[in-house]
């Protein structure tokens, strides 16, 4: 069970994070008395409700990757102070950025924007928080660089995919806890 400092859910009368292993791990009875509250929790995550998706837990690849993106390092570093004091704010705006050559296209290309819940860096040196990112398209003009009209031509097709009602928008949730020193 993994908990957020500002996340209180007002159906189960606390800050309970139900990750997918918890879901999975529920007997048919004690999905639908929780039910209500993973609802909440979705909804209130910025996920609208009967929306499909993958929690990815701190243990998994593409959350270890996410952490050790630029993007997210970057953060760290730049507000470490308020990160180690628990002063930064409880959402934050993360924005992954087009590399040099495509390196990293793949953040820049699956997530962009994403927000990042209740950074902090623990006592005993952990870097903790939670990605949320509700997977859908926003139509690109084809403009720019040629990389970015490539690039906003990928984007767009999953637009006009997501249109015709061909691509299902999606959320991911990364759990992140790694040790800094």
């Amino acid at each position: 069970m993994v908990k957020l400092n500002e996340y209180f859910n007002k159906v189960s009368n606390d800050n309970r994070i139900f990750t997918r292993e918890d879901i999975s791990k529920m007997t048919t009875n004690e999905f639908k008395a929780n039910e209500k509250a993973i609802d909440y929790q979705l909804s209130n995550l910025g996920i609208p409700k009967n929306s499909r998706g993958v929690i990815y837990d701190i243990n998994s690849v593409q959350s270890k990757k996410l952490f050790n993106s630029p993007e997210i390092q970057g953060y760290i570093s730049k507000n470490y102070p308020e990160l180690i004091n628990n002063k930064q704010n409880s959402v934050v705006d993360i924005n992954f950025t087009l590399k040099q050559k495509f390196k990293g296209t793949d953040n820049f290309l699956g997530l962009q924007h994403c927000k990042l819940y209740n950074p902090q860096i623990t006592s005993d040196g952990h870097f903790i928080g939670t990605i949320v990112d509700y997977y859908d398209f926003k139509y690109r003009p084809l403009a720019g660089s040629i990389k970015e009209i490539v690039l906003n031509y990928v984007n767009n097709w999953g637009y006009f995919m997501q249109e015709k009602s061909f691509l299902e928008n999606q959320f991911n949730i990364y759990q992140i806890r790694e040790k800094l020193w």
